[in-house]
C-alpha cells in the first residue's frame, strides 16, 4: 500500500510505547493543561511507561500550553532527557 500511494510520511498515533515498529523520529505529545500527579503509570495515572522512556523521543511537544513559558512537565523531563522541548 505504501508503494501503490507512494507515501512520504506515516504517523501513528499512540505508538511511542510499540518498539517493534520501526521508525525514524519520535515525537511525544504532553498536554501541559494536565497536573502533574496524572503522570504516574497506570493505574494511579495515565502514563504506560515510566517518565524516563521520554528519553526515547526526539522532540517533545507540550500541548495546551497557556502561553510561552516553559511548562513544569519539561522541567520535570529534563532529568531524564535533554532533547529538545517545544510549546
Amino acid at each position: 500500500m505504501v508503494d501503490e500511494f507512494q507515501v512520504d510520511v506515516i504517523l501513528l498515533d499512540d505508538a511511542f510505547q510499540r518498539r517493534q515498529t520501526a521508525r525514524d523520529v519520535n515525537i511525544l505529545l504532553m498536554n501541559s493543561q494536565v497536573p502533574l500527579w496524572h503522570y504516574h503509570l497506570l493505574p494511579v495515572g495515565r502514563l504506560r511507561e515510566p517518565l524516563r522512556q521520554s528519553r526515547r523521543a526526539d522532540i517533545i511537544v507540550h500541548t495546551k500550553c497557556p502561553d510561552h513559558s516553559i511548562p513544569v512537565m519539561a522541567r520535570q523531563l529534563a532529568r531524564f532527557t535533554n532533547i529538545p522541548n517545544i510549546c
